[in-house]
């Protein structure tokens, strides 16, 4: 379900598209942004990053997870809110249960 409203969308594709890998700070929630983006109909022509590349182990983890799609884009929306400038742009993070994750997107690097 689409949970992001467009004018996010359009937020978030328009800092995308000036600093790709500003993706890496929505650490693990990357993978919900980056659908959302391409639930609205933006894909990889607009934005490369929004190719098909995905974790192939994040969707099991967010199985796991008791959030609804809404829910998510507010985690992930808080998530890079802390990495703006603390952290910024780096890969390693912990998830919502203590493990420690690494964020590496095919398509963006």
């Amino acid at each position: 379900m689409i949970a992001m409203p467009q004018t996010m969308a359009t937020d978030v594709l328009a800092m995308l598209q000036v600093e790709p890998l500003y993706y890496r700070n929505f650490g693990y929630l990357w993978w919900a942004v980056k659908a959302q983006l391409k639930g609205l109909g933006h894909g990889s022509r607009e934005l490369y990053l929004l190719g098909d590349y995905r974790d192939p182990e994040i969707d099991a983890y967010y199985a796991t997870l008791d959030l609804s799609d809404a829910e998510m884009v507010q985690e992930a929306m808080a998530h890079q809110h802390a990495h703006r400038s603390h952290n910024r742009n780096n890969p390693h993070g912990i998830r919502l249960d203590g493990e420690a994750y690494y964020v590496y997107d095919e398509d963006a690097e």
